[in-house]
């Protein structure tokens, strides 16, 4: 008997043309389809709320200053029931931490089987949270070990900075890039190393790589 079940649509972010066929390819196989293909996280963003998909799995880490997370968080507080399926090569647990605390219902590593994306996918569509084992051993250890997150305490506007500032530029510079006077960004970044514990200018970039923020 022909079903008449709709398929479970997906949105793809990634900024790797490879990884974009391979995802796919694996899902249409498991009968889903795929609705879009984006490589920023901006494109992610209005897609998402252009094609309003069952699911977006989306990628942490793309070649530019914004990241996933910015994505996701962005894609969360427009729609609170948004499917998200985080995906990265990078599964060290702070990326886990700060996927599931801006929303995401799955988070996989770039090389899981496909069968075990296609049942995630799937899980995820439903609304139902999906870990694998590797993961649900960090998240645990999380949850055990509560670890405050190191940017709880900054504004939006302090992000913008911090980012800005792991990237390299200049007080000066990002005075110029936000449009903000150079003694309020100044004042701000002394904030920011203050609320962060940091001594060294090298320390920013070091944090944001390990949380995700600085894009290599």
């Amino acid at each position: 008997m022909e079903s008449h079940l709709k398929p479970v649509t997906v949105l793809l972010a990634d900024d790797q043309q490879l990884l974009l066929e391979t995802y796919a390819r694996v899902l249409t196989e498991f009968g889903m389809q795929i609705v879009g293909y984006c490589k920023t996280p901006e494109e992610a963003v209005l897609k998402y709320k252009e094609l309003r998909p069952n699911v977006l799995l989306l990628d942490i880490r793309f070649r530019q200053e914004k990241s996933g997370f910015d994505a996701l968080k962005e894609i969360m507080e427009f729609d609170p029931y948004a499917n998200i399926l985080v995906i990265s090569q990078h599964d060290e647990a702070p990326f886990i931490k700060r996927a599931y605390q801006y929303g995401a219902k799955s988070f996989l590593d770039k090389n899981c089987e496909a069968e075990t994306l296609a049942t995630a996918v799937k899980a995820v569509s439903l609304g139902q949270k999906y870990h694998v084992p590797g993961v649900t051993a960090k998240v645990m250890d999380l949850l055990t070990n509560q670890d405050p997150d190191p940017f709880a305490l900054l504004s939006e506007i302090d992000m913008k900075i911090f980012k800005l500032l792991a990237a390299g530029k200049t007080n000066q510079e990002i005075s110029k890039e936000l449009g903000l006077k150079i003694g309020f960004v100044s004042t701000h970044r002394r904030s920011i190393e203050e609320k962060l514990h940091i001594d060294r200018p090298q320390q920013i970039s070091i944090l944001a790589m390990r949380y995700g923020l600085l894009q290599i």
